[in-house]
């Protein structure tokens, strides 16, 4: 059994509604960083999961539990207004907090995008 650390943005929405649950039945994670907005205070509490609220637009964490954890990012959203903001700016800035420090760095992208939208998920998720 493992003590290793994940952090989890986007637990919130459907894909990462799935990777907590994966993550909390996974003897590999002891704790678990559920990071989001003030929506995130609405997930059942777990004894693994501690849930650390951030501003996105000025993301701000404590460094000490990015180090050596594993990152699964699911943030993302449809809104067309806000497509690039929050899944492009909001992954990259959060990343960027990361570099160097943990030991993995996972974008779990949309489930089937829908492909004749007027904004292109898989055009943006390969920048």
């Amino acid at each position: 059994m493992s003590n290793q650390t994940t952090i989890l943005l986007g637990a919130t929405g459907e894909v990462g509604g799935h990777i907590l649950q994966e993550l909390l039945n996974s003897p590999a994670y002891q704790t678990i960083y559920v990071v989001g907005r003030v929506s995130i205070n609405h997930l059942l509490e777990y004894h693994k999961v501690t849930k650390v609220i951030i501003d996105f637009d000025k993301p701000m964490i404590d460094l000490d539990i990015l180090i050596g954890s594993d990152i699964f990012c699911a943030i993302g959203t449809g809104e067309p207004q806000n497509f690039e903001r929050v899944n492009y700016g909001y992954v990259y800035s959060f990343a960027r907090l990361c570099d160097g420090l943990v030991n993995s760095f996972n974008l779990v992208s949309a489930m089937g995008p829908i492909v004749r939208q007027h904004y292109n998920i898989c055009r943006l998720r390969t920048i």
